[in-house]
């Protein structure tokens, strides 16, 4: 896995999250800690599954971007409770 990806991504989308996702957020610094966090965690999760074979460009961008969302995501729901 190329973890230089994986960062990129999680920081683009932890910057689209903080602008996206309606409410108070974390702030500009929070926001890029827990996308980076959430790429780490989607791009492991979604290794150890095997559903892409090849582990190229695309495996990272879509385990990244999807593990960034949702735990951002989950973290704010978990926020406003």
């Amino acid at each position: 896995m190329e973890y230089f990806w994986v960062v990129v991504i999680g920081v683009v989308c932890g910057l689209l999250a903080g602008k996206f996702f309606v409410g108070k957020g974390f702030g500009a610094t929070g926001d890029l800690i827990a996308g980076v966090a959430g790429a780490l965690v989607g791009c492991v999760l979604l290794e150890g599954t095997d559903i892409f074979g090849g582990g190229g460009l695309f495996e990272i961008l879509a385990g990244a971007t999807t593990g960034a969302l949702v735990f951002l995501y989950g973290l704010r729901l978990s926020k406003k409770a």
